[in-house]
């Protein structure tokens, strides 16, 4: 099934990727895990809590040869469902306890608190106020967000990692490379004796990763954010480092990055045309721009179509190319 869905990942000492099949979101093909070392193991991400997942991962490790008790690390790259789901579910598998790394800026996303809550149920109702959304949209869109964090479970007291924290490990040397963009806390992981980057969402093979619209903004540590901003900027941070492999969230691995990397920046400048000329031809609350922009887009979708607008206003916002018409609710910007 995996042989048909990407083609195999190149073998490289002490590192055995673990690309779990992702049917739930197929666009994305798998999510890929990966584990480091064989004596004591590192896990960078857990892969979601799905069905069939921790199978997948343990019938890889006895392929591999690999003792699955001997985890004990895991290293997040970020709150996504996706990436954390499944964490809770493999330390059940081990006897002994495992350190758990994770961004501050994703600690609370992952945490019992947050998660046993009606998610973002304040948050959305506002966005809908913001944004002009109506109520059936809102709905479908509160059903697509709950299902979505049906895949993991929480993790608490994990501890935090910062930019340029180093993990040691059997035969390879972790760096931790601070790149918000898609999300606030989202971190790749680079490996410099075998130039590998571990690229996380960061970076997707035939995808262009969305910056997703910061929410509880209030938990954040920089309160002024802004994801497209942030991403652009990361992107440049990674593109100076020296990379032979790059291996990705999801999909298959990418052996020239500087390329997709080119093909993200076209992307985007287009998408923002795009949206500055919708602005120039209507003024119109946000979720109007949605429509126009992406007019196929389903009900459940439209979070991922809302944070792909407004994080492109914000960048022709701050390059003075739009404004926010008024002081009312919901937002029209137009054009400078």
């Amino acid at each position: 099934m995996i042989k048909e869905l990407i083609r195999p990942f190149p073998k490289i000492r002490n590192i055995t990727p673990i690309p779990i099949p992702f049917n739930e979101v197929p666009y994305l093909l798998t999510a890929n895990i990966y584990a480091l070392g064989k004596e004591e193991i590192t896990l960078i991400d857990a892969g979601p809590d799905i069905p069939g997942a921790l199978q997948f991962i343990l019938d890889t490790f006895k392929r591999e040869g690999l003792i699955f008790n001997n985890i004990n690390r895991i290293i997040l790259t970020h709150g996504h469902m996706d990436h954390f789901g499944l964490a809770s579910e493999i330390i059940k598998q081990l006897d002994h306890p495992v350190e758990i790394y994770i961004h501050p800026e994703g600690i609370w996303k992952i945490s019992s608190e947050f998660l046993k809550n009606e998610i973002w149920a304040d948050e959305l109702d506002q966005l809908k106020r913001m944004a002009g959304i109506p109520d059936d949209v809102l709905n479908a869109m509160k059903r697509g967000i709950r299902k979505y964090y049906s895949i993991a479970k929480p993790i608490d007291d994990p501890k935090a990692m910062e930019d340029g924290h180093i993990f040691k490990g059997e035969g390879y040397s972790l760096r931790v490379v601070f790149t918000p963009g898609h999300d606030p806390g989202l971190c790749c992981l680079y490996e410099p004796e075998q130039q590998i980057l571990f690229s996380s969402d960061h970076i997707i093979k035939n995808l262009t990763p969305k910056p997703i619209l910061a929410m509880s903004r209030e938990r954040m540590r920089d309160k002024n954010y802004r994801g497209l901003i942030a991403y652009l900027k990361s992107l440049d941070r990674v593109s100076k480092l020296d990379v032979r492999y790059l291996f990705p969230g999801h999909g298959e691995y990418i052996d020239d990055m500087q390329p997709v990397i080119g093909m993200y920046r076209r992307l985007y400048a287009e998408r923002m045309e795009q949206v500055l000329n919708e602005v120039r031809k209507n003024e119109v609350p946000v979720y109007n721009l949605v429509r126009n922009v992406f007019p196929s887009v389903e009900k459940a979708d439209v979070f991922i179509a809302l944070s792909e607008i407004f994080s492109h206003l914000e960048l022709l916002e701050s390059e003075n190319k739009v404004e926010v018409k008024g002081p009312g609710l919901p937002i029209v910007y137009r054009a400078l």
